[in-house]
This record gives C-alpha cells, sequence and structure tokens, in this order.
C-alpha cells in the first residue's frame, strides 16, 4: 500500500509544499520529445513552444525516479509526467484497487468524486481517472489523469478549475511511446 499513497502524494501536487522547478537536463530531451530511458518512454510536447520542466521536490523521494512539467509559457496550461520507482507491466486489479484506495483516503470530496476507466490510451490497458477536491480555499480543483505501465508506472495528469477534461490532455497522453518493446510481451 505504501507505493499507492506515494503515487498518490506525486498526484495531489497541490497538498503539499511546492517542488522546486529547473531545466529538464539536455540527455532527456530529443526535440521536442521527452525521453525517459528508465521509464521505457517518450511524449511529446503538444507544441514547440511548451517547455519541459523538471520538478525537484523538498524532500527527496525515493519512490519517484522523476516529476516533469510540459508548460505552455503563454497561458501557464500544463501537463505533469510523473515516473515511479516501482514496476509495472500492467495496471492490474491489485494496483488499480490499491491507487483506488489511497485516493479515496485522500477526503469525502476525493471518494465521492473519484471516477476510473479502462482505456487504450496512451496503451492498452492504461486507466483513465478524474477526482475533485474542495481545498480551504473553497474553490473545487478538478485532477484528470493516466495511469500507465511502461515497465515502470507512469502517472500523466493535470489539475484544473474545470469540470471538464482540458481537451489537449488526451491528445499528449496519447502521445506516449515506449523504446522498447513492452515488458508484457516479453
Amino acid at each position: 500500500m505504501k507505493r499507492f499513497a506515494l503515487l498518490l502524494l506525486v498526484v495531489s501536487l497541490s497538498a503539499g509544499a511546492q517542488p522546486r522547478r529547473e531545466p529538464v537536463p539536455p540527455q532527456f530531451l530529443r526535440g521536442h520529445s521527452l525521453v525517459v530511458l528508465a521509464g521505457n518512454f517518450s511524449i511529446d510536447a503538444p507544441d514547440p513552444s511548451w517547455q519541459w520542466e523538471l520538478l525537484r521536490p523538498s524532500q527527496p523521494d525515493p519512490s519517484s525516479l522523476g516529476t516533469y512539467v510540459c508548460l505552455n509559457p503563454t497561458d501557464g496550461a500544463y501537463f505533469v509526467v510523473t515516473v515511479h520507482s516501482f514496476k509495472a507491466t500492467r495496471v492490474d486489479a491489485t494496483f488499480l484497487d490499491g491507487f483506488l484506495t489511497e485516493a479515496r483516503s485522500i477526503g469525502p470530496d476525493v471518494a465521492a468524486s473519484l471516477q476510473h476507466q479502462t482505456v487504450d490510451t496512451p496503451l492498452q490497458g492504461s486507466v483513465r481517472y478524474r477526482y475533485a477536491q474542495a481545498p480551504a480555499s473553497g474553490r473545487v480543483q478538478h485532477t484528470y489523469g493516466y495511469i500507465v505501465a511502461t515497465g515502470r508506472a507512469v502517472t500523466i495528469f493535470t489539475l484544473s478549475a474545470s469540470d471538464q477534461e482540458p481537451p489537449g490532455l488526451k491528445a499528449f497522453a496519447g502521445s506516449l511511446r515506449l523504446l522498447r518493446p513492452h515488458p508484457s510481451a516479453a
């Protein structure tokens, strides 16, 4: 269960101290794509004007190999990609149950609003999820995301004030490509 708690900690960036933002090391970039060898994937920025940043947590997190943000400097829109250190060849029932249990434990608003479905974006057997939180400010914040198994657990998500998934999130997630054959095919 601990790994799911850590997964949710990253998914709920708003819950803790803001991480430090840094440029992504050049070896992780090919043109406008983020390439994460340890995660076995690449993912494309939505447009050449979008910028990749690396988030460094205030405390080292052994459950994460890296958290990256693809940011539109024009309007502030962003997508977050987190590569988790634990291996995942598929999002199976045990994995999903752990994720859902931890998500629901965030609070009653998340438990009441949490929705998920198995989808084929970015890869077959991925999970699309969404939930809403009402922080102390009272302004509802919606989280939309995808969980994918690339050999590692990878989450792709964004936060929004809208009750509709941002239109570019699915296309962004869909640009994820494996660098090597899927581990479950071996």
